[in-house]
């Protein structure tokens, strides 16, 4: 392998590992599916591009496809894994209660039945199981 050949060695490698950034990135910010959705995009214009004699298009090919294919088992497994908007949204409304920060943040205690840190609200319920915090035994 001549020098040429090592540089787009190294310029596939960092492009694959930024590309897996971007996926992580993606799946925690965007919304369900649309890790798949990227991932299928950019398989298909690498599947588009013809096939030529160049290396340098090989390599743009090859590298569209791998992160492409890499990509679809993420947005796969990011869709089996990932826990449904609605359970969310619950938690993301029991963090943003004191969204200024010039009050004291709610107090937090543990849930006997599911043991996650919920704040303690006026109704005293857990918002992901529904055990009454009031209540400490288990149902």
């Amino acid at each position: 392998m001549d020098d040429l050949g090592r540089v787009y060695l190294v310029i596939a490698i960092v492009a694959f590992i930024v590309a897996m950034i971007g996926y992580w990135i993606l799946s925690k910010k965007g919304p369900r599916g649309a890790v798949l959705g990227t991932a299928a995009m950019i398989y298909f214009a690498g599947m588009s591009l013809p096939p030529g004699n160049r290396r340098e298009l090989h390599l743009i090919k090859g590298m569209l496809q791998l992160t492409g294919f890499a990509g679809g088992i993420l947005g796969v497994v990011d869709i089996i894994f990932r826990r449904p908007q609605s359970q969310q949204a619950e938690y993301v409304a029991v963090e943003l209660v004191n969204p200024g920060g010039s009050e004291k943040p709610p107090a937090m205690e543990r849930c006997p039945r599911c043991n996650s840190f919920v704040a303690r609200t006026s109704d005293g319920v857990c918002p992901s199981c529904r055990q009454s915090l009031n209540d400490r035994t288990v149902t």
